[in-house]
């Protein structure tokens, strides 16, 4: 097995074991249902579709769209640290614009990947590691468009409940084998996004302070939401998976990656109950919290395609831990300092993790990961012949958004 080179931020060790290895080159992406959204949105994708060069890799335009919305959405952060203050309409305008780059290439990358011949695990564990990441910068951007930082406690609350919702549907697929897409999904989920980011964009964010309750529609729209998604996932999950006595495809049981995102959210909160000076850094909190739950998402997405045990223990929770004992210890540090220690000590290992999961899936399975396969250089010669199966792959497989 290859190793990449040894430094610093990429250690000579590997990640993945020979029989997970194994497992991976079985993989088989495997997906079914469709969400109210998806249907009428599909034609606009196709569309869309006719503009994409065939010489771009899936994993480019994944990238691309994660970096629209990360950028848009630290706009909003820098105006707004605690997510209570004003920020301008032409921020909140562009992070729309950002998102809807993003929900566009996200839905182009699986499409992409059928249309060059260049879809992998690898394609599908990079997509679904940054809609992972990305889904914690569309709720940040929905707590400071609406200036849900006025109430911080169910603020956070309610971001820890969407991101749960988007961490079951994959504890679902852990379980069943099979990524299921509920009738509300991440298509629903960011079309509220973006009306939001409209409504701050159009009337301008003092208007959820002007208009009486619509702050609290807000909240109780995004909360009830989310809430129905988790229900839908987890009485499937209670009705037993697809592994011997109906565990799941690890043999494990269902109940396990429920472990490691409450060991994340309860902290979450309990630190954040203790601390009125980490109110003021709200923003910044969920984003710590929220790239925690986003490396969690990804354990659990890989744990999935390579049908191995999910940990209950990662490197990531250092960030947290930093600040519970700071907190034990009577605040010895400063919190903000400690917050900015734990984001980038957090940040740092989400990143390192990726690039070293990434490189080591690429180099064993020989699969680029920004550049098209040797075996995909057809797309360039016959590129009516690859039109004609990709439509004829979505005729065959209409109901599913990702096709990585």
């Amino acid at each position: 097995m290859p190793h990449h080179s040894s430094s610093f931020f990429l250690p000579s060790t590997t990640i993945l074991k020979p029989k997970q290895i194994k497992h991976l080159q079985e993989h088989k992406y495997s997906a079914s249902g469709q969400s109210l959204l998806e249907k009428s949105m599909q034609g606009l994708w196709e569309r869309q579709l006719n503009y994409i060069p065939l010489y771009i890799a899936p994993n480019v335009l994944t990238l691309l769209g994660l970096s629209c919305n990360v950028f848009t959405t630290l706009i909003l952060m820098v105006y707004s640290p605690d997510a209570a203050r004003d920020v301008p309409r032409w921020a909140c305008a562009l992070c729309a614009l950002g998102l809807f780059i993003y929900q566009s290439l996200d839905a182009l990358d699986g499409k992409q990947a059928r249309r060059t011949s260049s879809s992998s695990p690898l394609g599908e564990l990079f997509d679904h590691g940054c809609d992972a990441i990305s889904a914690v910068f569309a709720v940040l951007s929905v707590c400071i468009s609406a200036k849900l930082g006025v109430w911080p406690g169910p603020a956070l609350f309610i971001a820890l409940l969407t991101l749960f919702a988007f961490y079951t549907a994959h504890w679902h697929t852990y379980v069943s084998g099979r990524l299921l897409f509920t009738s509300l999904n991440v298509t629903e989920a960011q079309a509220g996004v973006a009306a939001v980011l409209l409504i701050s964009a159009l009337a301008g964010t003092p208007v959820w302070d002007t208009v009486p309750y619509l702050r609290l529609v807000i909240a109780v729209i995004s909360g009830m939401g989310s809430a129905y998604i988790i229900y839908s996932y987890v009485t499937i999950v209670f009705s037993g998976g697809a592994g011997r006595n109906k565990s799941t495809v690890a043999d494990t049981s269902v109940l396990s990656p429920a472990i490691p995102f409450a060991g994340a959210a309860v902290a979450a909160l309990a630190i954040f109950d203790k601390s009125l000076a980490l109110r003021r850094h709200l923003c910044l909190y969920i984003l710590t919290f929220g790239l925690v739950i986003a490396k969690l998402t990804i354990l659990l997405v890989l744990a999935h395609m390579t049908k191995s045990e999910l940990s209950m223990m990662d490197r990531i929770f250092g960030g947290p831990a930093l600040l519970a004992l700071n907190q034990y210890y009577n605040h010895l540090f400063d919190e903000r300092f400690v917050l900015w220690f734990a984001f980038i000590f957090t940040a740092f290992d989400i990143t390192r993790y990726s690039i070293c999961i990434c490189l080591q899936i690429s180099q064993t399975l020989k699969i680029p990961i920004l550049t098209l396969p040797k075996n995909s250089s057809n797309a360039h010669q016959n590129p009516q012949t690859l039109a004609s199966n990709h439509n004829l792959n979505n005729n065959a497989q209409a109901g599913a958004k990702k096709y990585k």
